[in-house]
């Protein structure tokens, strides 16, 4: 090896490092996104099962989805827009193979559990604690293909695992990457059409909806919303770029005040104007330095973002069976204070069920894909 390559290898994984660095705050946000699901879930849960109105413990916790688009254009950008910059269209079908072997693995694995699962459970006449009403009546050999070929969100009556939904339409983003590149990197006048559009979107689909709400829109116009919050997070990398703008943005004062503000619009339940408040959320805690980066980049947030994919993809399939064993040993319907304790601790019940999804599923099934690719990739070269 020459010094060269040496010298090349050590530049590169300090790079590597350094990037690893700097998104770990983003890294937790994600984990604690992922929670304010799982309370959201569970609040339902509990409620079906309660004497009582139990608050939820995140209210429109759902927003989190949204959150993950923007976050997601974010990392995407970081992670890929030199590649696409120098390389151009070449570096597409990599970027498609890369994701595939990230997010699909579990989502496989998921599918198959819960097919399986249903089936054992229908034995003893309840597979509805794992296959929902519609999928059931849609056959499951179709809701097997649906969900395997990762299109359960355009098809909602065929989606065994309804969370899923986001992943498709995450796939949509990815197949439009590069015409996202070209639109937010290229010209600021582009960026300009993109943002006025974007924001025009958002406006139209929550007018409409009690306190400009986000939820409950067509399946349609999910997927507007989705695609418009991934460009947001494109373009908040731009942004992260431009120093002069993100170091103003990135005090712990700021990085703070803007956390507050969005725990308030969550309390107060404005969706749009916490949709809007998001792409400063991740480009404050991106350009942080200080307390607040120490804070998300400890090893308890940082590990909760590490497994929030699996968080988000299992934690569906434990909902009712848990509700089941809770009905099973009551005689009746829980307490406000007994179904708060069932929310926290249903939750808390997921993690481990996560972790294991993740050592044991969701890393080693990128690693194998990207091993598989690359030696692939190695045979076509010496060809």
């Amino acid at each position: 090896m020459t010094n060269k390559t040496r010298i090349a290898e050590t530049a590169s994984k300090q790079s590597s490092s350094s990037k690893r660095s700097e998104i770990k705050p983003l890294t937790s946000l994600r984990g604690l996104a992922a929670f304010m699901v799982l309370l959201q879930h569970f609040s339902t849960t509990a409620q079906s099962y309660c004497v009582g109105y139990i608050p939820s413990l995140a209210p429109h916790g759902y927003m989190a989805v949204d959150f993950f688009f923007i976050l997601s254009g974010f990392i995407m950008a970081y992670t890929y827009q030199n590649d696409f910059q120098s390389k151009g269209l070449q570096a597409y079908f990599p970027f498609l193979l890369k994701r595939i072997a990230r997010v699909s693995p579990l989502g496989w694995v998921v599918t198959i559990a819960i097919l399986a699962f249903g089936v054992t459970a229908n034995l003893w006449g309840r597979s509805d604690l794992f296959i929902n009403e519609n999928a059931q009546n849609s056959g499951l050999g179709m809701d097997a293909l649906i969900n395997f070929l990762q299109i359960q969100g355009f098809l909602p009556l065929f989606n065994l695992n309804p969370p899923s939904w986001s992943i498709s339409f995450e796939f949509g983003a990815y197949l439009l990457f590069p015409i996202y590149i070209y639109l937010i990197f290229n010209s600021r006048i582009l960026l300009t059409l993109v943002l006025i559009s974007g924001f025009a979107g958002l406006t139209a689909i929550a007018h409409e909806e009690p306190r400009l709400g986000l939820l409950g829109q067509s399946t349609g116009e999910s997927i507007v919303r989705s695609l418009i919050e991934f460009a947001l997070g494109l373009a908040t990398y731009r942004l992260f770029r431009n120093r002069a703008i993100a170091r103003s943005i990135g005090s712990d004062a700021a990085t703070w005040s803007l956390s507050a503000l969005c725990l308030a619009l969550f309390a107060l339940r404005v969706d749009l104007l916490l949709d809007l408040v998001f792409p400063l959320i991740v480009l404050s805690w991106a350009r942080n330095e200080g307390t607040a980066n120490r804070f998300l980049s400890a090893p308890i947030p940082y590990f909760l973002g590490t497994i929030s994919f699996s968080i988000y993809l299992v934690h569906n399939m434990l909902r009712k069976p848990e509700l089941e064993i809770v009905k099973h040993f009551t005689h009746g319907p829980l307490s406000v204070a007994w179904a708060v304790v069932f929310v926290v601790v249903g939750c808390l019940t997921v993690l481990p069920v996560a972790t294991l999804s993740y050592y044991l599923v969701e890393h080693p099934g990128r690693d194998a894909i990207n091993s598989l690719v690359r030696r692939t990739q190695r045979k076509l070269t010496f060809r």
